[in-house]
């Protein structure tokens, strides 16, 4: 393939990547050639599944939660949505997010929670799962005219940072959130930052590997705490176009890139003082889609495309050299992909078909061990003797037991017993004079592994003891330790096996005295066995409790020495939660708010989310969504009021889902406002009300009138009748006084010359001396004439 072509393919991926229509694009430019490229057989040891087949969908980035459970964000290309997709443990949960979604980056919080950088329409956008639902937030709107690639990394507050590109001034841009805002810096310009890659070191400083478009180079970006520091890590042709970024347990930058001139896939790490750059793969047209990870030994591990044959393939450095693997050559596969690894070290992929346009999902999961090697059987006195090598392949986890198979006839070999992790064992149950035939094979957490060649051992013939005398009688001792001592804890056991000893002292065994305790050292008689018995299940323990315990043989002189110490801790074993509890269902005005309480069993394992099912009959719930494991309410807006709608939740813990309860229900309803009251004045009684109240004043206006007319005739006739009375009052109490009279007849007091003339009292009418401050009679105040 020529440079031409090289830089020819380049432009059309960093289009295809940028693009809003990135896949119709990338469908136009593959068609005439994926279809000729043959089926390949897939590895034994990858398992294989496709994640979403709905439409065309693709352009994924994987992230692993605390479980080893596998979250990726990805592109659907036919509804033009940004799509999530999660392993629940037994099923792949499917969101919609929505808003275009191209060239995605996912993340996961210290909550397992996922936050998902992408490119809108013409934005960088940002979207997290709150817990309840999704916060989508603009990042950058001056994103237009852009491509390439954009990632993201979350910090130890699980604040994100992104690194991407700014198409119209063809810059490497910079954007964090601060907890209040959006800071935005550019790392670097000219014609640079296409497509880039993003980690953050233990400081939370970020270090970004990204392409040069102007001088075709690979170059870093570190934040040094006040400044960025910019070097160009590989200029030899045309490299660095696609790349992605690990930081290893020293913050020391791992990248891995494509070669456009050799078409190789290439790897930089920095040692400390120099960039160490290596060829990985040159096998045809390789490299691209590169993504890399790595394990707790610092070793780079590569997920990548391979342009040639259109597979998935997988490399990964052993110590010593790199190995490849082919993952998926089912069709044409293995564009957009995305590495990330396990607590175990193993990789899981998310890539996409492009045969199926669909969505696929790969992870390396440990196979069985290959035989035991170079199986030995050695004839000693009263016992043989197996020795063997370990497999040549562990099935990539460690070897835990070795299983012992014997017969008395070749290939007619049975369990004969279960060692650990050694390569020796001495068979003490032999006859003299007897062919046995042996095999093993080794056991590891996916099993168990095919068995080893045939050994076989003949134990001799015990010469005939001379006639004349008996022989010596043998010494017996007290036997020898048991072997190989095992403890296997389960819910409320632990299981004990061992092999008998080596030596049982010249005496037959007779039983096996069991020592247990809770401290290493500190065991006492607990139990025994007859012999030959060599397990026994301790039940009287209590879960959670580590047991430590020896095992000791006896024959008909003694107790021999103790076996080794073996311990064990009795667990429950893990199961789905029971149903939540106390769901209720309270509807409202364009919502149906539910409640419930976390399961009374969580199955012995940590929730880790509720499902919602919602129906519009009873019975009729299908999955509607779910929360996560802390969150026990949901409110559904996404009703229609006066429809009854059915629900049902059930808890999620690493068994599975469980059982759901009974069914709640509730009928979101319209509430009108209340009719506000009609102002009173605005009563059509008022203006008879107030003609009313007028005729009413009128009437006693006139009647008050008429009543003090009346007073004054009186109060004048009164006047008279006095004058003509021609009497004459008491200036000391107002009695009257007769005309003449030279006292008072009342008071005895004498007149006041000048007395006599009278008034009318103004409050009752009477008649009092025109002097009088106040009236005789009434008692009242007097207004002076």
């Amino acid at each position: 393939m020529s440079k031409i072509k090289a830089n020819n393919d380049r432009n059309i991926l960093k289009k295809v990547i940028g693009g809003f229509f990135v896949g119709i694009l990338l469908a136009s430019v593959l068609i005439g050639i994926l279809t000729v490229i043959p089926e390949k057989v897939r590895a034994e040891t990858w398992s294989i599944e496709t994640v979403d087949a709905t439409g065309d969908v693709g352009f994924s980035s994987i992230a692993l939660d605390s479980n080893n459970n596998p979250h990726i964000g990805y592109t659907d290309l036919t509804n033009k949505d940004l799509k999530y997709a999660k392993w629940t443990g037994t099923t792949w949960s499917i969101t919609t997010i929505g808003d275009v979604g191209i060239s995605n980056s996912i993340a996961l919080d210290s909550n397992n929670n996922p936050h998902i950088s992408y490119v809108g329409y013409r934005d960088l956008k940002y979207a997290k799962w709150t817990g309840t639902t999704w916060s989508t937030t603009t990042v950058d709107s001056a994103f237009a005219e852009t491509g390439g690639q954009a990632s993201m990394a979350l910090d130890s507050n699980n604040y994100p940072h992104i690194s991407y590109y700014n198409g119209t001034n063809k810059d490497l841009k910079y954007a964090k959130w601060t907890g209040t805002t959006w800071g935005i810096t550019t790392v670097d310009s000219a014609g640079v930052g296409a497509f880039s890659s993003i980690a953050l070191d233990s400081n939370n400083n970020p270090h970004i590997s990204y392409f040069d478009d102007t001088n075709e180079d690979l170059k870093y970006a570190k934040w040094t705490g006040s400044a960025w520091s910019i070097t160009t890590v590989d200029s030899t042709g045309d490299v660095g176009i696609l790349n992605s970024i690990a930081l290893d347990s020293n913050n020391n930058p791992h990248i891995s890139y494509s070669d456009y001139t050799n078409f190789d896939l290439k790897y930089a790490k920095w040692t400390g003082s120099a960039w160490s750059i290596k060829t990985v793969d040159s096998a045809g047209d390789v490299g691209y889609f590169t993504a890399i990870a790595l394990d707790s030994n610092n070793n780079p591990h590569i997920g990548y495309f391979d342009y040639t044959n259109f597979d998935l393939k997988y490399a990964k450095w052993t110590g010593t050299a790199w190995s490849i693997t082919t993952v998926d050559s089912t069709g044409d596969v293995g564009m957009f992909s995305s590495i990330a690894l396990d607590s175990n070290g193993y990789p899981h992929i998310s890539y996409g078909d492009y045969t199926n346009k669909d969505l696929k999902y790969a992870k390396l999961a440990p196979t069985v061990p290959s035989p035991p090697q170079n199986l030995q059987s050695t004839v000693s006195d009263g016992y043989v003797n197996l020795s063997w090598s370990a497999p040549s392949d562990d099935g990539g986890s460690a070897i835990t037991n070795y299983l012992i198979y014997r017969g008395t006839t070749s290939e007619g070999e049975t369990l004969l017993t279960t060692v650990g992790n050694v390569t020796t064992y001495n068979d003490t149950t032999v006859d003299s004079g007897q062919t046995f035939f042996y095999k093993v094979r080794a056991k590891n957490v996916a099993g168990e592994g095919p068995l080893s060649d045939e050994a076989s051992a003949t134990t001799p013939t015990p010469s005939p003891s001379p006639e004349v005398s008996p022989p010596p009688k043998p010494i017996v001792t007290t036997p020898s330790a048991p072997q190989n001592l095992q403890a296997t804890a389960g819910d409320r056991y632990v299981n004990l096996s061992w092999s008998a000893p080596s030596d049982d002292g010249g005496s037959t065994l007779t039983k096996y005295m069991i020592y247990r305790g809770t401290s290493s050292g500190g065991e006492g008689p607990h139990a025994f066995v007859s012999a030959p018995t060599t397990s026994y299940n301790d039940t009287a323990v209590t879960n959670n409790q580590t047991y430590y315990y020896q095992v000791s043989a006896v024959n008909e002189v003694g107790e021999g020495v103790k076996s080794n110490e073996a311990s064990a801790t009795p667990k429950r074993g893990v199961t789905m939660p029971s149903a939540p509890q106390k769901l209720r269902a309270t509807a409202g005005d364009g919502y149906v708010n539910l409640s419930w309480s976390a399961p009374s069993d969580d199955g012995g394992s940590a929730i880790t989310e509720y499902k919602i099912y919602r129906g519009t009959s009873p019975g009729g719930e299908s999955p509607h969504a779910f929360v996560s494991a802390n969150t026990t309410s949901y409110n559904d807006t996404a009703v229609t009021n006066n429809q009854t709608y059915y629900y049902q939740v059930s808890a999620v813990n690493l068994a599975g889902e469980g059982a759901k309860p009974e069914e709640a229900s509730a009928i979101p309803i319209s509430v009108a406002p209340p009719t506000p009251p009609h102002p009173w004045w605005k009563s059509w009684l008022v203006p008879i009300l107030i003609v009313i109240a007028v005729v009413v004043i009128a009437i006693a206006a006139i009647l008050i009138y008429k009543k003090r007319g009346k007073r004054g005739e009186v109060r004048e006739e009164k006047r008279e009748e006095a004058k003509e009375e021609k009497k004459r009052f008491c200036m000391h109490c107002g009695a009257s006084i007769p005309i003449g009279a030279k006292f008072c007849p009342n008071c005895g007091e004498e007149p006041i010359k000048g007395g006599g003339e009278v008034k009318v009292c103004k409050n009752c009418d009477s008649a009092i001396p025109t002097e009088a401050k106040f009236c005789s009679v009434c008692g009242a105040a007097q207004p002076i004439d």
